[in-house]
This record gives structure tokens, C-alpha cells and sequence, in this order.
């Protein structure tokens, strides 16, 4: 039998739901985006940002689940490279926003 997993891993289940749902949005959004004739004329320097964004939303994913493991030492140092990644995402994704409208 399984031991009953930590009260924050419970708490954190919504946080963990979100993160899968981006990266699938994410994912969509940028086939959807790309698919013949829609993408022309959007100013390549966006479209590289964007995808160093979706590169980094990955690269969240395998981090956050890597802080889901019993037992990390540093936590409080891994929980903050978690938040700026999420904030350089966050960066990337208003700058293609903003790129690619202008």
C-alpha cells in the first residue's frame, strides 16, 4: 500500500492540472497558428520568441514535476527557478503578443 501523498501535493493538484493545460493549449494555439496561410506575414522575431517561450512552458513542465519528488533538498531555491521561468514565459509570450500585432 502507498503512503497517502503530503497535504501540499494535494493542494497543488489545480497548479499541476493548469500546467498540463497550458502546455496543451500552448501546443494547439501554435499548430493552429502555424498551419498554411495564417502565419504569413507574422514578423519572424515573434515567432522565435514564442518559440523560446513553448520551449521554456516544457521545460516548466519537467521542473515542476521534478519538485513533486519526496525529499528534495533545496526546495525553496528550485520553487524559485519554477516562478522565473514561469515569469520569462510570461515575458516571451507578451513580447510575441505585442510583436506580431504591431
Amino acid at each position: 500500500m502507498r503512503a497517502p501523498a503530503p497535504a501540499y501535493f494535494r493542494r497543488l493538484l489545480p497548479h499541476c492540472c493548469l500546467g498540463f493545460l497550458a502546455a496543451g493549449l500552448a501546443v494547439v494555439h501554435a499548430w493552429v497558428a502555424m498551419s498554411p496561410g495564417i502565419a504569413r506575414g507574422a514578423n519572424m522575431s515573434g515567432l522565435w520568441l514564442v518559440t523560446a517561450a513553448l520551449a521554456g512552458i516544457f521545460l516548466q513542465l519537467a521542473w515542476g514535476l521534478g519538485l513533486r519528488t519526496i525529499g528534495r533538498v533545496d526546495r525553496a531555491s528550485a520553487r524559485k527557478v519554477h516562478f522565473r521561468l514561469m515569469a520569462m514565459i510570461a515575458v516571451l509570450s507578451i513580447a510575441h503578443i505585442v510583436i506580431n500585432r504591431a
